[in-house]
């Protein structure tokens, strides 16, 4: 039912359910800013119309919102879409908000309030706006940005603050989605300034009932990256999620084909690259991902949405593209000159046709496909990462899927296969298996169907239908991409290359140098690179540093001498440091330790970093753990140039999965290797930092049988100069029901005392943590505005801390 209380309305609420406090609910809030009172922006359609568009889904009962467990229980709504001055806008029947700083903080605590009433609630936030990035801070811009002369952020917010604050409401399950731009700010803000004002602050309550926050919160593009905006239509990130809603992120395995935020994200990624420009920058999505909930059940499809597409975009205007069977052409359409760079077909499913695209008289390539719901996605030129050949005979009366993988670098357990059943008796999913690159994965299956998903270390998904023969086998070859030189196989399968512009140019290019020729020294002599190890900094020594970037040079000087770092490889693009593995023990125990962590600071023209070197401090077997660091000359905007690098066999994919911080899949392989991962702390040979990136999984993952909490605090009490540990166990602890808050301050303020953590998870969860606990004492406080400052410049996707002390 529609509000009909004056109070209410003033605040933006469109819809209520009455009874949305007595039963779990689903609480929908709404931003759509166009227009702004600022001189410098000039008036937007497109956010106003896909805030409009998303209102309408969500209360569409026919076609669209639909979840019987977690009805709709309230919707409210800001618009700003007319000139700054004019009444607000009409939305069914209601006249809702202008989006002005003071009226979307008003609405969005009555959200929270209303969201509040039930732990299983969840929570949907979608904004669409105008955005600025400020170091890896993003903020969205309210109507009233840029209208106080003496309060530079006056009318925007911090996103990083914001879903920060929602973490601690009651609800465990939210969907939080940002679509808007995230291009560097002109505001020449001081390095520590906040950016923006809070809309809303919460801490954790005392009675709170543990539960595991399943947020999930996305911005439209990447840092630094533009978002696309369509006059007098919705966003492209808004287009993509419809479509995404409306059944193409189904999980056709589940009864009702319920939409989760995972399969949600993947079909999001698809349909960015299906709208790219050809002159155009992919538009990716990025964010913060942990859990699984069912946000809508579309229910089954009768036809198959079909995308099809050319791998070289530029050739795509005025390509026809023709579907036909073995007997007659089944639809044709021809393309125009501008966008969209792709058509759209409604096929039949399991119906075999063949797709071919021709430009002027000239074929293009052709595909064979049987359409299965709940999408298909069809790009004609583009080289495949999944081959799967024709099937063989073997003994036996049952059918085997064979899995091979092939990679840069040698890995156990790194790719996560995720098999569906599509027929027969008992379709739906089936346990995940892992698998790796020595070993073929030979799975036995009924005969049948059957729809698989495959990720990739680097964090990337592909997907495959396969037709399972009694007394055959079904091979498929799985390749992720190849490195460009062997000394970069390990950084190429974790994807740390994946955040730099260099990698256009081939091995043998040659041209001059990218990495500037200025020290990090102004004093010291001119080289290509400075890079030195140092002991592990405080916060405060890398905060006086960001104030003073020289002070650099200085950093560690007076401690411990530490091994010198050893440029082993480079080319004009990347540079690889070794670490000497013969220094003494730094990670053994309590009792046998002599020597801390080890650090680097790295200095590449103006740009100046700090990372941690993850190295044991003794020779290992290569399928144990080596580390070294890469730089690259070219990183992507807004991420960090080094990268801290494990090769081994058996560690690496678990890392990889940390660095992109997939949980869901992570968890799969911190199954398979849980005994490994538990006797990292035990064994003779001890190796902590796998450990801890296998309790960082499990916790973040919210898998608490996986590590439990004796475990925890082993890590934390054997390793004193780890500091991951007692944060790792205070986010554990965060999860009981009721939580002893004490317990948790003493653990942060261990954690925080001990130094930086080594994983630029466990910076975030300390970040979040030194918040998230009620009470503020003035030094608390001290401590929350260090590690804030700090945890703004670590590069979240990474898996070890790398800081970046210069903007």
């Amino acid at each position: 039912m529609s509000s009909d209380d004056n109070a209410e309305r003033d605040k933006g609420l469109v819809f209520v359910d009455t009874a949305f406090d007595r039963r779990p609910a689903t609480h929908v809030m709404i931003i759509g800013v166009g227009a702004f009172q600022s001189k410098k922006l000039k008036p937007v359609t497109s956010p106003p119309i896909s805030a409009r568009a998303i209102a309408d889904w969500f209360l569409d009962q026919k076609a669209g919102f639909t979840n019987p467990e977690r009805p709709l229980g309230s919707l409210a709504l800001a618009l700003s879409e007319t000139p700054p001055g004019q009444a607000g806008a009409q939305y069914a029947s209601v006249t809702v908000p202008r989006a002005t700083f003071a009226e979307v903080k008003a609405a969005v605590k009555d959200w929270v309030k209303r969201a509040n009433t039930h732990k299983d609630n969840v929570m949907v936030l979608f904004l669409s706006s105008h955005g600025e990035s400020f170091g890896r801070r993003t903020a969205f811009l309210l109507e009233d940005y840029d209208t106080d002369p003496l309060e530079q952020t006056a009318g925007m917010t911090e996103i990083e603050q914001f879903i920060t604050a929602l973490e601690n409401a009651v609800p465990t399950s939210q969907l939080l989605l940002f679509d808007c731009c995230r291009l560097k700010t002109s505001l020449g803000l001081p390095a520590e300034e906040e950016f923006g004002t809070k809309l809303i602050s919460l801490s954790r309550a005392r009675d709170d009932h543990g539960g595991t926050r399943h947020q999930w919160a996305l911005c439209s593009t990447s840092l630094y990256e533009e978002a696309d905006g369509r006059r007098d239509k919705t966003t492209v990130f808004t287009d993509s999620l419809l479509r995404a809603l409306n059944g193409a992120a189904a999980d056709v395995s589940g009864a009702r084909w319920p939409v989760r935020p995972g399969i949600l994200v993947d079909r999001l990624t698809q349909f960015l690259r299906l709208f790219a420009r050809p002159d155009g920058s992919l538009q990716t999505p990025a964010g913060r991902a942990a859990g699984s909930f069912a946000i809508t059940y579309p229910g089954g499809l009768d036809r198959v949405k079909t995308y099809v597409s050319l791998s070289d975009r530029a050739r795509w205007p005025r390509c026809r593209t023709v579907i036909s069977d073995h007997r007659e052409v089944v639809s044709t359409k021809t393309a125009g000159e501008a966008a969209p760079f792709f058509a759209e077909f409604d096929l039949e499913e399991l119906k075999t046709v063949t797709i071919s695209i021709d430009r002027d008289g000239k074929a293009l390539g052709s595909e064979i496909l049987t359409p299965r719901a709940p999408v298909a996605f069809v790009e004609i030129g583009a080289v495949p990462t999944v081959e799967t050949a024709s099937p063989v005979p073997r003994r036996g009366p049952s059918a085997e899927l064979v899995f091979e993988f092939t990679a840069a670098a040698e890995v156990g357990a790194g790719f996560v296969v995720a098999l569906s059943r599509r027929d027969g008796n008992n379709p739906g999913p089936l346990k995940p298996v892992v698998g790796g690159t020595r070993e073929k994965l030979r799975l036995d299956v009924e005969p049948g169907a059957y729809s698989a998903v495959i990720t990739l270390p680097d964090g990337t998904s592909v997907s495959r239908e396969l037709q399972a023969e009694q007394g055959a086998s079904v091979h498929s070859l799985i390749v992720s991409g190849p490195s460009l030189h062997e000394w970069l196989g390990y950084a190429t399968l974790a994807g740390a290359l994946l955040a730099s512009t260099s990698i256009s140019q081939g091995p043998d290019a040659v041209s001059a140098p990218r990495f500037p020729q200025q020290p990090l020294n102004p004093r010291g002599p001119t080289v290509t690179s400075v890079a030195r190890s140092m002991p592990a900094p405080s916060f405060s020594e890398l905060v006086g540093v960001m104030a003073k970037p020289r002070d650099a040079a200085r950093l560690g000087a007076a401690g411990p001498r530490t091994p010198a770092l050893r440029e082993a490889a480079g080319d004009r693009d990347f540079l690889r440091f070794d670490v000497p593995e013969h220094n003494p023990l730094v990670f053994e125990d309590a009792y046998t330790q002599r020597r801390g962590p080890l650090w680097a600071v790295l200095g590449f023209g103006t740009r100046i970093e700090a990372a941690f070197v993850p190295q044991l401090g003794r020779p290992s077997d290569p399928n144990e753990w080596s580390a070294h660091l890469i730089v690259a000359a070219a990183p992507a905007e807004g991420r960090a140039a080094t990268s801290g690098i494990v090769e081994s066999y058996r560690w690496s994919g678990l890392l990889a999965f940390l660095a992109s911080r997939d949980f869901e899949r992570g968890s799969e392989v911190l199954k398979v290797m849980q005994g490994e991962v538990r006797e990292a702390v035990r064994s003779k040979m001890t190796n902590p930092l796998a450990a801890v990136a296998g309790a960082l999984i499990a916790v973040g993952a919210g898998a608490s049988e996986l590590v439990p909490r004796q475990w925890l605090e082993n890590i934390t009490n054997r390793f004193p100069q780890i500091p991951d540990g007692p944060i790792i166990l205070a986010r554990r602890l965060m999860t009981e029901r009721s939580p002893d808050f004490d317990r948790i301050s003493e653990l942060l303020e261990q954690g925080f005392s001990r130094g930086v953590p080594f994983f630029s998870l466990t910076c975030d969860w300390l970040a979040r943590g030194l918040e998230s606990v009620p009470g503020s004492q003035e030094e608390s406080s001290q401590e929350r505005g260090l590690v804030r400052r700090v945890a703004a410049r670590v590069d979240p996707q990474q898996a070890f801390t790398v800081v970046k002390l210069t903007p």
